[in-house]
């Protein structure tokens, strides 16, 4: 016996004859009946709530599958659906032509059953109309599926698709709050544009995670944001890193990375310290060429563009760009984090207060990183 969407509720009372012309109930009008081992048994506020809840993550997964489909296909295209018939002939079932443009004069493609005049095989699959319509519907359904946790279920290339889209993302705190902590904690992922979203409460719970529960290569996240947040907040960093390290036979490798990158503050530009580059640098940006770091420091709204533009790629499979992307996002809105220091750099040591750095192992090294 498999189980049913909705429960079945007795309409009419169960009963039999149990002799001297006496009835007995075994089940009453409105009663809802569960399996409880070996035994059915009406049913407890529990059963109802499993029911409500194996319900919803049918539909969770129904949405995932709709929208790993439609967040990977090219730009510009549109999902047609055809509603099936049950008054469609069997000679229409067998060979229906259908055309796929408006052009009269397209080749048609014939779809059949028939294995002999097939070519190739067509798919289909039922989408929810209107629910992908935008890429915040994309980040509703992720919100569906995480309850209220802070977890980012579509994976990571959907994440890089959001952000290419960025400037269309229209949600509450917490979904924004979400897509940052995902950038940073989750991921090691570009995810400046949600800091200048958010109040800095907000991002302050972000970063003092990472503090209090550093993670390889995460914490390369922190370091560069204390680099464009300035010297106070950097120097606070450092001089809790350093008594927690000092005496340590060997502190991690981003302890005296983190050192290298202080020593350069207010000699040269703080996105130049945070991505580790210089001016005469250059960025593959792949099919767009090589670009001068000088030009992006000049140009951050035309690093945001070519942010763009390697998150789809990204997106589309060329996880080599992410290193380029993490980079890209700084030199687009490092400036803008910076008009923000003072705010954020306040909540943030207001946020972690006295508690002491987490533990960490050993850091990749960020030009190792994909």
């Amino acid at each position: 016996i498999l189980p049913v969407s909705i429960p079945i509720v007795f309409r009419k009372p169960g009963t039999y004859d149990i002799g001297s012309g006496k009835q007995r109930t075994a089940f009453s009008v409105g009663t809802v009946y569960f399996r409880h081992g070996a035994k059915s048994e009406p049913g407890t506020s529990d059963d109802i709530r499993r029911v409500i809840e194996r319900q919803l993550d049918n539909i969770r997964k129904s949405w995932i599958k709709g929208v790993r489909k439609v967040v990977r296909a090219p730009e510009g295209s549109q999902v047609v659906t055809v509603l099936p018939s049950s008054r469609m002939s069997t000679s229409l079932l067998q060979a229906t032509t259908v055309r796929a443009v408006k052009d009269p004069k397209a080749t048609p493609v014939l779809l059949t059953r028939d294995l002999k005049k097939a070519s190739g095989v067509f798919v289909h699959e039922e989408v929810s109309q209107g629910i992908f319509d935008e890429i915040n519907n994309v980040i509703d359904a992720n919100n569906a599926l995480a309850k209220g946790q802070q977890q980012f279920f579509l994976g990571q290339p959907v994440y890089y698709r959001i952000y290419a889209e960025r400037h269309h993302v229209q949600q509450d705190e917490a979904s924004i709050s979400l897509l940052l902590h995902s950038a940073v904690y989750l991921f090691y992922a570009p995810g400046l544009y949600w800091v200048l979203q958010l109040p800095e409460r907000l991002v302050a719970k972000t970063f003092a995670e990472l503090y209090l529960h550093p993670k390889s290569p995460n914490i390369h996240c922190l370091m560069r944001m204390a680099i464009l947040l300035g010297a106070e907040f950097s120097e606070w960093v450092y001089e809790r890193w350093h008594e927690k390290w000092q005496r340590h036979p060997q502190p991690p490798s981003f302890y005296w990375t983190f050192k290298k990158m202080m020593s350069r503050l207010g000699q040269v530009d703080s996105r130049l310290i945070a991505t580790r580059t210089t001016t005469t640098a250059q960025l593959n940006v792949h099919s767009e060429g090589t670009v001068t770091v000088k030009e992006l420091v000049d140009k951050p709204k035309q690093a945001a563009d070519y942010l763009s533009r390697a998150c789809i790629r990204i997106f589309q499979g060329e996880s080599i760009l992410r290193a380029t992307a993490r980079n890209l996002d700084y030199f687009a809105y490092g400036l803008e984090i910076e008009k923000k220091s003072a705010r954020i750099t306040k909540a943030i040591i207001k946020e972690i207060g006295d508690q002491k750095a987490g533990d960490l192992g050993e850091v990749v090294e960020e030009d190792k990183l994909v």
